[in-house]
């Protein structure tokens, strides 16, 4: 029976400090490269044979990729010019909507993996895509023949979901730039994908501006009802006071009461005035339809796969020989 550690193990030097004086001792590594040489190399030959081998299992992958501004709410911007209206509508400035969070929600994806796409001659969606994708997989195969139609359909609608996920790169950075890449097997999914989700994002903001225009609209209308009655009030006072007080000019006292009754119903037409003006700015929010998201970079589709095979060598390359040299370093060492 062969000796595998010393087949596989590397031989240790007879220096036995790989530190000398807080140094690292040349004289050690260069011993260890020097006995060892002879299995480094085959460690290496066998590094490049596993990586060729490797490219055959690896399936290619093409990406499709967009970007796109996520500037804030415009429409929103406008109700913050005023200090007074913000202090007593409550109302803050725009502010944008996180678009990695829209990704991963159910809800949205849910609408793409309904999408159908032209594939391979095909009119399907997603879900069925990946259905006929995993239909030589065993466990896909099994699992399809002993649970139910629905469980299947659950489970066949969270795994393309996650199967987008796990494809998909996407960021967002501080200046509102939003990144997104796929790869998948095929050009055409990657680039239908890519397309449907930046569609889907642009559509998304436009509803949210459209509901946040109404909810905003709602709630100021409701503030204009309360300023009116508020300026009918303090009106009613002012007017009181006048008719009780025809000579206050001759009382300075008076005069002060007289300026903060006049002051007071000034200020609410005031306030009344911008209610109206962004009630009208929101109604025409509510009608806005026209795209949100700034596109730098439309998704295109592509003939070139994105794992290259140069880069793919090279990573399985590096990770092969790796494993081998740490294996026979640590697992096998010897005297």
């Amino acid at each position: 029976m062969f000796n595998l550690k010393k087949i596989i193990g590397f031989r240790t030097p007879m220096l036995a400090l790989i530190v000398n004086n807080t140094e690292l001792n040349l004289e050690y590594f260069t011993e260890f490269f020097t006995i060892n040489k002879t299995k480094i190399k085959s460690q290496i030959k066998t590094a490049l044979i596993f990586s060729f081998l490797s490219l055959f299992l690896t399936s290619a992958k093409y990406s499709s990729n967009f970007v796109v501004v996520n500037s804030p709410d415009n429409e929103s911007s406008s109700i913050g010019t005023t200090s007074i209206l913000s202090q007593i509508a409550g109302v803050s400035s725009g502010s944008t909507i996180n678009l990695s969070s829209v990704i991963n929600s159910n809800t949205f994806l849910d609408d793409i993996i309904s999408i159908n796409f032209f594939v391979e001659g095909q009119n399907l969606d997603l879900v069925e895509y990946y259905d006929l994708e995993n239909s030589l997989n065993p466990k896909h195969f099994i699992y399809k023949k002993i649970v139910s139609e629905k469980a299947f359909d659950e489970y066949s609608r969270t795994y393309t979901k996650n199967k987008i996920l796990n494809s998909s790169n996407f960021s967002e950075d501080e200046f509102g730039i939003f990144r997104f890449q796929i790869s998948t097997k095929s050009n055409v999914i990657s680039y239908e994908v890519a397309n449907a989700i930046m569609k889907g994002l642009n559509e998304f903001t436009i509803k949210t501006m459209q509901n946040n225009a109404l909810e905003k609209r709602q709630y100021l209308e409701k503030r204009l009802s309360e300023v009116e009655l508020v300026i009918l009030s303090s009106e009613d006072r002012l007017n009181d006071f006048l008719n009780d007080n025809k000579n206050f000019i001759d009382s300075p006292k008076l005069q002060i009461e007289y300026n903060k009754l006049k002051t007071d119903v000034e200020l609410n037409y005031q306030i009344l005035k911008q209610l109206v003006l962004e009630i009208e700015i929101l109604k025409s929010g509510e009608l806005k339809d026209n795209a949100q998201l700034i596109v730098i970079e439309e998704p295109e589709i592509t003939e070139f796969r994105s794992n290259t095979i140069v880069s793919l060598f090279l990573k399985h390359f590096v990770l092969i020989f790796i494993i081998l040299f740490a294996t026979s370093f640590f697992l096998f060492k010897r005297k």
